[in-house]
């Protein structure tokens, strides 16, 4: 092959993929008034759906939007309950085929709640359905509540209540675009709240919530009919506001992994617990409470089984502050690792740390510089072991609160936060990038052989075909026979190559590969045999 053409082809190449190595500038989502509570979910194809507070007038309520290659569009916002005066905390879950459902809590001039949920599917929200009844059911008011969807579009939400001396962890499930009663988990006279969900494609879940009195993590496993409850044993529940901290994730296989904040004093420490084949391993601490005290946490796990925890930590002895992940490896947490910081503690605050990862098991991370109000972000290479240095997402000198992640299993992102660098109002603005660091695979690589008599000669011919990578970083594709290197095609096409000259009974092997900017090649390569 032309080496030349070689070089210019990834030359070219890296302008292609500046678009997505970085994460684009700020993108203003339009609000009516001041806006708060931003969640984000992400597509298959990267668009994302975003839910927030939106306030006018002294109402509070939810509103929707979609943004779509980098575009707001589709504003949607979701009215009040006939006896509600307010909404808050909203959440929101999306599928590989951009259908969503967002749950929220409301509130009634009683101060009593409630929680209502939407669907949202072909680009239609459904009208706001109430799943509790707010005369005789109180919704518990410390917490958000916990939604996720599969990829037929069927979703849970949970959230945690009261009716009268009984505490309940609460249920109801989405079937085929129709909401079912809500039920129970689990019930008891103990204090019950923060639940917090995640879901498989084919509809396995499983959520995890705080026994206050009983002092205990309990977690409920769904096999798409039923919950079973499992409960794990912590020396004392560490709270901030108020508020225990707690995550959960699970990957395509129904693997999980809990993560939550335990006060071993006189620090407090992350411990977690892993679900495998439908068991649950050993509580492990995670975190290392003799560099300090953990704030806030969360967690992500990728198809293989591995994955990330994160957290704030602050050492009071050197008065520093930083964000440190542990990777869970093999069933391993490792030893924590700082890739945000340290901080002076007197001036600086580090928080809202977030993870999240894709399908090989690159991650990113996010948080919030408090002093600065800023939002920096970081990312893990699979293909390296490492983390990048700290990298800003939003501008310097923005205003900006609570960022919140979300990505696809390529790795598309789309990040979210509240800015307040826009009087009078609050707006809520998002950044999209990619942070995949090897190149997804093309799929369906198939060859066939063909002959062209002309006259006395004879051209075997070698029809090599594929469908291409979803992957938004790649740039093209190396193809080769033999192990030698004898096409490259770029990312438009064509997905097809006719390799000549080929002796009648001699066997070829090929294989292929998607290539990024960086000259990453997917891995491992698709092989065939043609004869």
């Amino acid at each position: 092959m032309n080496l030349s053409f070689l070089m210019t082809f990834l030359l070219i190449s890296v302008h292609i993929h500046a678009a997505f190595s970085s994460f684009s500038p700020p993108i203003t989502i339009p609000t009516a008034g001041n806006s708060a509570s931003p969640q984000v979910g992400v597509d298959g194809s990267g668009n994302a759906v975003i839910v927030f507070i939106d306030e006018l007038s002294g109402e509070f309520q939810v509103r929707a939007s979609q943004l779509v290659n980098g575009v707001p569009t589709n504003p949607y916002t979701f009215p009040l309950s006939a006896n509600a005066t307010s909404a808050q905390a909203p959440n929101v879950a999306v599928n590989p085929s951009g259908n969503a459902i967002a749950s929220w809590r409301e509130q009634n001039s009683s101060f009593d709640y409630q929680n209502v949920g939407s669907f949202f599917f072909n680009g239609v929200w459904s009208a706001p359905q109430v799943f509790s009844n707010i005369a005789t059911e109180f919704v518990i008011n410390y917490s958000t509540p916990g939604v996720s969807i599969d990829d037929s579009g069927n979703g849970l939400v949970v959230w945690a209540q009261s009716v009268g001396a009984s505490n309940k962890i609460q249920w109801t499930q989405l079937v085929s675009q129709v909401w079912l009663p809500e039920q129970t988990i689990f019930s008891s006279t103990d204090f019950l709240l923060t639940p917090a969900l995640s879901s498989n494609h084919a509809g396995k879940a499983l959520a995890a919530w705080f026994n206050l009195t009983g002092s205990i993590v309990q977690a409920a496993q769904f096999n798409g009919v039923g919950w079973t409850v499992t409960s794990f044993p912590t020396s004392n529940i560490a709270q901030i506001c108020g508020l225990p901290q707690l995550s959960v994730s699970m990957n395509p296989s129904g693997d999980a992994v809990i993560a939550w904040m335990n006060n071993n004093s006189p620090n407090l420490e992350i411990q977690a617990v892993r679900l495998v084949n439908g068991l649950f391993g050993p509580q492990q601490i995670v975190s290392d409470p003799s560099q300090g005290s953990v704030l806030f946490q969360g967690a992500a796990l990728d198809p293989a089984g591995n994955g990330f925890v994160i957290w704030t930590i602050i050492n009071t002895t050197l008065n520093t502050t930083s964000i440190q992940v542990a990777r869970l490896f093999n069933g391993v947490f490792q030893s924590p690792v700082t890739i945000g910081g340290p901080y002076d503690l007197s001036t600086t605050f580090l928080q809202s740390p977030e993870v999240v990862v894709d399908a090989q098991g690159d991650a990113l991370a996010t948080w919030e510089l408090d002093d600065a109000r800023q939002a920096f972000g970081a990312i893990y290479s699979i293909s390296n072991g490492t983390w990048s240095q700290p990298f800003l997402l939003s501008n310097v000198g923005q205003d900006i609160q609570g960022p919140n992640v979300a990505t696809n299993s390529a790795g598309q992102a789309t990040v979210v936060w509240n800015e307040g660098d826009n009087p009078p109002n609050l707006v809520v603005q998002a950044v999209i990038g990619a942070f995949n660091s090897i190149p997804f695979s093309p799929s369906n690589f198939t060859g066939t052989r063909r002959s062209n008599r002309f006259l006395t000669q004879t051209d075997y011919i070698n029809r090599l075909q594929w469908n291409p990578s979803q992957d938004p970083t790649v740039v093209g594709y190396f193809l080769y026979r033999n192990g030698q290197l004898i096409a490259s095609i770029p990312a438009s096409g064509p997905f097809q190559f006719e390799d000549h000259n080929r002796k009648k009974k001699e066997i070829d092997v090929y294989s292929l590969t998607s290539v990024n900017a960086n000259g990453v090649q997917s891995s491992p390569p698709l092989v065939i045999t043609v004869q």
